[in-house]
């Protein structure tokens, strides 16, 4: 086989993982069948990544660099509502596009002896809240989002609310459409912040 530009081989490499992921979570990762996937021996996965977590972190990266240019090429709205229709519908997507994002993005409780991808993770969760806080502030401060509750705190149960439906589709067996319960669901949140 061709010798591949670094960054094309870990890519294939990351693509390779996540496949793993996909069909057979966590435990189904292992540097072994990464190399049988691309094709390549384990020494030459060890060239481009130290160990089986630097390719975590590597996926982690990936994550936050994709689903944060969804967000910044989602449609602008003037509607406040739409805009967090929009942004929460666009983290559904990614889901639904990459399920296996869902096993890796929210099993952080294995990454804990692992700091690195720890504190990725926790980063990544960190600016999803930020994203809704923010949206939440500017209506509060409109006038068309309720004060009753602090927007941080609001942010708080509306990205709970999304990964507790993430998590039920992934535990299901992705047995229902993501998105379409999505839409439901957000529907509810955002008609309990009105004033």
């Amino acid at each position: 086989m061709a010798k591949l530009k670094t960054a094309v081989r870990q890519q294939q490499i990351i693509d390779a993982a996540l496949g793993l992921i996909r069909d057979g979570g966590m435990t189904n990762l292992t540097i072994k069948k990464i190399a049988r996937r691309v094709q390549i021996s384990e020494q030459a996965i060890y060239r481009h990544f130290e160990n089986k977590f630097s390719i975590l972190n590597g996926i982690i990266l990936y994550f936050n660099q994709t689903l944060s240019k969804r967000l910044q090429s989602q449609a602008k709205s003037e509607d406040l509502f739409q805009t967090l229709r929009i942004t929460i519908h666009t983290h559904l997507q990614y889901f639904k596009d990459f399920p296996e994002m869902a096993a890796l993005v929210y099993t952080e409780e294995v990454f804990k002896m692992e700091p690195l991808i720890f504190s990725q993770i926790q980063e990544t969760i960190s600016k999803r809240i930020q994203t809704i806080e923010r949206i939440l502030e500017q209506g509060q401060k409109d006038g068309i989002i309720s004060t009753r509750f602090s927007a941080d705190n609001m942010a708080l149960i509306m990205f709970g609310a999304i990964r507790i439906l993430i998590a039920n589709w992934r535990f299901s067996g992705f047995s229902f459409d993501l998105t379409e319960r999505g839409k439901s669901l957000t529907d509810d949140m955002l008609n309990m912040i009105k004033p």
